[in-house]
């Protein structure tokens, strides 16, 4: 498979990048304002009555910060991964090359 971008699809992922970031974000600002702000919305359903601004900002960007996160931690993984694999591979070659592997 070609790894070749086409400008749309640059922007379609420029597009993904910054809305994930930015939801990411505004979840963790929502937070930050819930030490402050204590004053409910005012919605009369019974399970939102007490919900102020920031929590109800949080609850909504709280599935992007989720998201986000679950691909960091694949990520992660993928290149811890990556990185044995290449440990792996060059101490396998020191050995190969040492005087003490060719004495034996």
């Amino acid at each position: 498979m070609s790894e070749l971008l086409l400008p749309a699809d640059m922007g379609r992922l420029q597009r993904t990048l910054f809305l994930m970031c930015a939801g990411n974000e505004l979840f963790f600002v929502s937070l930050y304002l819930m030490k402050w702000v204590k004053t409910p919305i005012g919605l009369t359903h019974p399970l939102v009555t007490h919900l102020t601004w920031p929590e109800a900002i949080a609850l909504m960007s709280f599935w992007v910060f989720l998201a986000k996160n679950i691909i960091n931690f694949v990520q992660l993984w993928k290149a811890s991964k990556i990185l044995v694999g290449v440990d792996l591979a060059e101490r396998a070659k020191a050995r190969e090359a040492s005087p003490r592997s060719k004495a034996t």
